[in-house]
C-alpha cells in the first residue's frame, strides 16, 4: 500500500526591517562570521553551499548591519585576478580614483585601509585566481 510521506515545514520566519529574514542557513553563516571576528589576529573562514540557500543574502544582511566594521565584495567571472581584486576593494574607500598599476602598493593601501578592526566578504570566491586568492590570505582578509 503507497505511502504518503510528510516533509516538515521550517516556522515562518519574522523579516527585518530591510527585509532580511534569519533562516537556520543564515545562523549558521552569522555564526561563522562570528567566530571569525572573535579571534585575535588573522583568521580566515569558508561558506559554501549550494545556490539559493542564502550566503550572499546573509553576508549583505551582516555588512548592513556592522557598516562600520564588515566589508562586501562580489567577484564576477574573469575579474579574479589580483589588481582587480585589490582595485574593487580600494575602491570601497576612494572611489572614482585611479590607482595606477603598481600592485604592490595598492595591496598596501589595501591593508591600511581594512586595518586589523574590519571584516572583508568576499562572495563568489571561486572565481578567484589562485594568486589572487593567495593574496587575500596574505592580507589576512576573509572571503567565503
Amino acid at each position: 500500500m503507497p505511502q504518503i510521506v510528510q516533509f516538515e515545514k521550517p516556522p515562518a520566519g519574522m523579516a527585518d526591517l530591510d527585509g532580511f529574514i534569519t533562516t537556520e542557513t543564515a545562523q549558521d553563516i552569522l555564526r561563522s562570521i562570528g567566530l571569525v571576528r572573535s579571534i585575535n589576529g588573522p583568521a580566515i573562514t569558508m561558506i559554501s553551499g549550494a545556490p539559493g540557500i542564502g550566503k550572499t543574502e546573509t553576508m549583505m544582511h551582516y555588512c548592513r548591519e556592522n557598516p562600520d566594521s564588515a566589508l562586501y565584495i562580489s567577484i564576477a567571472k574573469g575579474e579574479g585576478n589580483p589588481y582587480h581584486v585589490a582595485t574593487s576593494v580600494l575602491s570601497l574607500f576612494c572611489p572614482y580614483q585611479k590607482f595606477g598599476t603598481d600592485l604592490t602598493m595598492i595591496r598596501k593601501r589595501v591593508g591600511d585601509h581594512i586595518g586589523a578592526s574590519r571584516i572583508l566578504l568576499v562572495d563568489e570566491a571561486q572565481n578567484l585566481t589562485c594568486r589572487a586568492s593567495r593574496q587575500l590570505r596574505s592580507t589576512h582578509m576573509i572571503y567565503r
